[in-house]
């Protein structure tokens, strides 16, 4: 036998109906042609679940995958992904986490773990050195996703990693996440919720394999050579840093976009995190306020958004960490004895942006509550924010009352109604029951002109990064196979950080800001590098931290020799993939709140007039990748020159799929 560098060429297949696990082999050809992660998902699921598939039911299947690289010493490389038919938009669903979980599942054997069917009591996967089996969870179900990681390394080892579910997951709220390292959460898509319909608590991992280089030597030396040049000193940072408080009011009043240099990405975040950018979001634009209707310097000024900032954890702070084989470690631990925590995640911008302006919360300590409450709950925090400021405004219009809240008085900046509220969703109690299923579901049960108020992406509540301030966001939003997610392929987005240079030889073709029909070319382009790289199992960030030799650390780990036209062209089968699994699913929808497209426009503040024009983003996007640019549905010789032929069931066949026709007219 041949063999086999970078992968293992097999994953574990489970079935939780039957009680069974085994192997399945894969082809070398997939790895050449997907890598792995959710590339190598997309190829596996899209035959496996048919169309008709429940997502809460048994024919739905669930995929743990690391990318290529994970397990590597190759920075950034710590990845993995949950892949799923989403309970929330009925299409493609996958969400991406950190920690250490990903590579475990390579130090086990296998390139990728797979689970069917459904369960007829709660039960846990166990991988432990080279045994699986699926062992009865009685005795976890019912506690809180860090509560079962700490049981289940009592019993099994401290070296034991494990991704989990919590109550949210067992109760199926449709926005429920998966828990790994008692905080790092695969948090979108509500594969929780798929997690939590198969009975399936935790998956319990403990490996002694190791990863299968080509030439481990050569990829040390490449990591060494990369982290050496790394600039955790940059000068422009340390201004920026002294001026914090008085530079989010300089770049409104001088209306400049945001922006980052290599130096400036390393050096604030591996001090701050992601909550570096909170203020600065907040006062220019792109943090969404009083669920996308407010706006930040009068609604949410800084005097209130400075409590929620990562300057302002920074006392708390007791030690920064990081992912595997991460050289930036933008995590930390906090230490906050007034809350009685000893222990606990910093809080990550989008959190802190959907639990403070989005519904006008200053308090920081109640923020800290939360922030730990739906790390043990597994709950999305971005959904979870959203579900919260749909209820706040539905509530505050009289749409729905203290009778349907069992007396819990809502409201803005309400501080003290947001956990209790979030206790009554997770439990599923009075409006709690009908919030636990998202903003889309929950606005049409409500009704009552509801539906306004829930903002959302083909029923995906929307993350903390208005498109009127980043137009190209409103097509990742509407158009990509997992919607509602900035982190998918966006122009102004990456545009933001020097994406572009990341990889030697390709860059980014130009589009204007606000020009809505000259960004095609430059959506695809993001659209298909991005699946590369998460394919490969690169954090988002790494792209933003300066040019890596890519090619190089895939040669020298796998043995598999790529170009960049390879690397483009293996992104855009794996998009293509994806959006052909919606399409056989019925899931190409172009639904999305218009308080996203600024229809009508803002009468004030700085996305004063701005009303996007959608439908002509989402059809030049569309036509650049070679899909229909109406429907979506990728055209037939697309499939055919990508070599996608096995899906070729979609053509003609528009089922459930709705054409941008749908969208509404910019004003």
């Amino acid at each position: 036998m041949e063999e086999k560098f970078g992968y293992f060429g097999k994953i574990l297949w489970v079935d939780l109906t039957k009680k069974e696990v085994s192997e399945r082999s894969i082809p070398d050809e997939w790895y050449l042609q997907y890598l792995g992660g959710y590339g190598l998902a997309a190829r596996i699921l899209y035959e496996e679940i048919p169309a008709d598939a429940d997502p809460l039911g048994p024919d739905n299947a669930l995929a743990f995958m690391p990318g290529l690289l994970t397990g590597t010493t190759t920075p950034f490389s710590g990845r993995y992904m949950v892949c799923g038919k989403s309970p929330l938009t009925g299409g493609w669903g996958d969400s991406n986490s950190g920690g250490t979980f990903g590579p475990e599942i390579k130090k086990c054997g296998y390139d990728g773990i797979v689970c069917t069917g459904l369960s007829d009591k709660p039960v846990y996967l166990l991988v432990k050195e080279g045994k699986a089996t699926i062992e009865d969870a009685t005795a976890v179900w019912g506690k809180d996703a860090v509560e079962t990681e700490e049981i289940l390394k009592l019993q099994h080892g401290n070296r034991l990693h494990v991704a989990a579910i919590g109550p949210a997951g067992e109760n199926l709220v449709r926005n429920a996440g998966i828990v790994n390292d008692k905080g790092r959460l695969a948090a979108r898509s509500g594969l929780g919720a798929v997690m939590g319909a198969k009975k399936l608590k935790a998956v319990a991992l403990k490996g002694n394999i190791s990863y299968p280089y080509k030439d481990k030597y050569a990829v040390i030396q490449l990591t060494k050579e990369y982290k050496d040049k790394m600039n955790f000193k940059d000068v422009m940072s340390r201004v920026m840093m002294k001026f914090n408080n008085i530079l989010p009011g300089m770049l409104r009043f001088l209306k400049m976009d945001m922006f980052l240099t290599a130096g400036m990405q390393v050096t604030m975040m591996s001090k701050y995190g992601t909550g570096m950018s909170t203020a600065i979001s907040s006062e220019v634009g792109d943090a969404p306020v009083k669920n996308w209707a407010g706006i930040g310097y009068l609604d949410f000024p800084q005097s209130k958004v400075r409590n929620l900032t990562a300057h302002n954890l920074e006392k708390w702070k007791k030690k920064p960490y990081g992912c595997f084989a991460c050289p930036l470690r933008c995590g930390a631990i906090l230490s906050i004895p007034e809350i009685d925590l000893s222990e606990t995640h910093r809080v990550e911008y989008e959190t802190a942006t959907a639990f403070g302006a989005l519904i006008l919360n200053d308090d920081v300590l109640t923020l800290l509550k939360v922030n730990e409450y739906l790390n043990r709950m597994g709950y999305d925090s971005i959904s979870a924010g959203g579900v919260v400021a749909f209820a706040i405004e539905c509530y505050e219009q009289g749409i729905i009352t203290k009778e349907d809240t069992g007396g819990l008085e809502l409201g803005w900046g309400n501080s003290e109604c947001i956990i209790p509220l979030l206790e009554m969703i997770v439990k599923r109690e009075h409006i709690g029951s009908i919030l636990a299923e998202g903003v889309k579901i929950a606005a049409e049960k409500i009704g009552n002109g509801a539906e306004k108020f829930a903002v959302h992406a083909n029923g995906q509540e929307l993350p903390m990064h208005d498109p009127k301030y980043g137009p190209s966001l409103a097509t990742t939003y509407v158009s990509d196979p997992t919607p509602g997610r900035h982190t998918a392929a966006s122009v102004d987005f990456m545009e933001v950080g020097p994406v572009g240079k990341f990889i030697k030889g390709l860059k980014i073709p130009k589009s204007k800001k606000h020009k809505y029909d000259s960004k095609g070319p430059a959506q695809a382009y993001i659209a298909k590098i991005q699946q590369t790289l998460a394919s490969l199992g690169f954090c988002n960030f790494a792209s933003w931290s300066g040019s890596m030799k890519v090619r190089s650390f895939i040669a020298n780990a796998t043995g598999i020799e790529l170009s960049n036209e390879d690397l483009m062209t293996i992104g855009y089968r794996i998009q293509t993939l994806r959006q052909s699994f919606n399409a056989k699913h019925g899931a190409i929808q172009h639904k999305i709140n218009t308080r996203a497209l600024g229809i009508p426009p803002m009468e004030k503040g700085p996305l004063k007039g701005i009303s996007l024009d959608i439908k002509t983003m989402v059809s030049d996007y569309y036509s650049a990748m070679e899909w229909d640019s109406q429907t979506g549905i990728p055209e037939e010789s697309t499939l055919e020159k990508l070599g996608l032929d096995f899906t070729k069931d979609i053509i003609g066949k528009d089922g459930d799929n709705e054409p941008i026709s749908i969208l509404p007219e910019n004003l």
